[in-house]
């Protein structure tokens, strides 16, 4: 007799939750023995669990092809589901567990644009030495993605976007973190202008377009376009890294968000401009829903709320 998938939400107070993890065990060892060890129960246990989940599903589910157990068609399709839902239930688990900074080894691994590496990485990782234990950072350069399946598989903790941009999926979590506006840089010798600049003097000079990713400077374009301006790039560079020299040795102006301006001017003779009318990029803190009752995530995001309060009083 054939099941519909239909059906077997019908019969949902029926399945008992050890049957589910005899399940996902021979899904994944495809062999009884071994679905057993994993278990830690006898293999006639198990044999009995498997004998229930045939009667309860009307349908073999697992074969035995050779020395493994091969899954029938509608067990391939419970597959899926089931892992889902057993992957649902560990994040909910996790939740409930308690995080303790000072005696964790955990390794956090964040995705961050160019202009956070620069100026925010250095604070972020003071604030995780400052907890003690031995918690490290593993930073990944932002790209054009939208990150929903890296996310959910763990390979980042957490990516650290623009909120404006919309490259991140609409189905993961986004947190304001802090609002950054924009400042035009220059040599030493053209800071006569009067606060704020033209949009003529703006534009009276080619610029750096700073970073592969360039989300600041798309801001800048768009907010001249809407003045029917342009203005012209000279060079782009994937960093900040080459900007001081660039524009204390060329006339060049680079227009970057403020905690950058204030680490590039520190020891640089270079002069920090207001905008014509500010701009300001806007950075969120993006987690996959899996893990929003993460403990350490949930700790994370205190500390890097903390980073950004002490940055700013200083």
């Amino acid at each position: 007799m054939n099941v519909c998938i239909s059906d077997i939400y019908m019969d949902l107070q029926r399945i008992d939750f050890n049957l589910i993890k005899v399940f996902r065990w021979l899904m994944i060892e495809r062999q009884v023995s071994k679905a057993a060890q994993r278990l830690h129960i006898s293999q006639p246990a198990l044999s009995h669990s498997l004998k229930r989940l045939r009667e309860l599903f009307e349908d073999p589910l697992f074969v035995p092809v050779g020395r493994q157990m091969k899954p029938t068609s509608l067990a391939e399709q419970l597959a899926t589901t089931i892992e889902q839902i057993w992957q649902t239930l560990e994040s909910g688990l996790a939740g409930l567990e308690q995080f303790n900074p000072a005696t964790s080894a955990r390794t956090f691994r964040l995705v961050v644009s160019a202009s956070i590496e620069y100026s925010m990485l250095e604070p972020v990782y003071q604030r995780l030495k400052q907890a003690g234990g031995e918690l490290n950072l593993e930073v990944t350069e932002l790209i054009h993605q939208d990150y929903l399946q890296a996310l959910a598989e763990r390979e980042f903790d957490m990516v650290i976007g623009f909120a404006d941009s919309h490259h991140l999926h609409a189905s993961l979590i986004s947190e304001p973190w802090f609002s950054d506006p924009l400042f035009c840089l220059s040599g030493t010798e053209s800071n006569a202008f009067k606060s704020p600049m033209t949009i003529d003097q703006l534009i009276s000079r080619e610029h750096v377009y700073t970073s592969s990713w360039g989300h600041s400077q798309l801001l800048v374009d768009q907010w001249l376009c809407k003045h029917q301006r342009k203005r012209r790039l000279a060079i782009q560079v994937p960093s900040f890294m080459a900007v001081p020299p660039l524009l204390l040795h060329h006339p060049l102006y680079a227009v970057v968000p403020s905690t950058v301006c204030d680490f590039l001017t520190r020891g640089n003779h270079l002069v920090a401009h207001p905008l014509p009318e500010e701009l300001t990029v806007h950075y969120c803190l993006t987690r996959h829903p899996l893990y929003k009752n993460d403990p350490s995530l949930n700790w994370l995001v205190s500390e890097l709320r903390q980073c950004v309060t002490t940055i700013h009083t200083s």
